[in-house]
C-alpha cells in the first residue's frame, strides 16, 4: 500500500533513524541523522525523544546519538555481531553489560 492515505511520515523516519544508526561506525549528531534520512531537524528530534523512552537510541555526553540496548532486541540472534558502538561496548571485557557465557 504505497498510498499517501496511509502514509506515517514519523514511523517511517523512526525506521530510518534505527536504520542510519545502525550502519553508523560511530553516533551521529542530530543535524547528522537530519541529513542522512532527508527529514526535518524538528521530526528527527521528536522521533528520537520517542525511541530514547524506549531505550532505541541513546545519547552521548556529547550529544550524539547511537543504538541503546532494545534496539539490540530488534535483531535478534544477529544482534551478537559486535559492528557498532553499543555492540563492541557489550562484548567488551570489561563491560558490565557483556553476555553471560552458556
Amino acid at each position: 500500500m504505497n498510498s499517501p492515505m496511509y502514509a506515517a511520515p514519523a514511523a517511517a523516519c523512526a525506521a530510518e533513524v534505527l536504520l542510519a544508526l545502525a550502519k553508523a561506525p560511530e553516533p551521529l549528531s542530530m543535524s547528522a541523522l537530519a541529513k542522512m534520512t532527508g527529514r526535518t531537524k524538528s521530526l528527527v528530534f521528536r522521533v528520537i525523544r520517542e525511541l530514547e523512552v524506549t531505550d532505541c537510541v541513546r545519547v552521548s555526553e556529547d550529544g550524539r546519538y547511537s543504538l541503546g540496548i532494545s534496539a539490540l532486541e530488534l535483531g535478534g540472534p544477529t544482534s551478537r555481531n559486535p559492528t557498532t558502538p553499543l555492540r563492541r561496548e557489550m562484548f567488551s571485557k570489561n563491560s558490565p553489560m557483556r553476555p553471560a557465557k552458556r
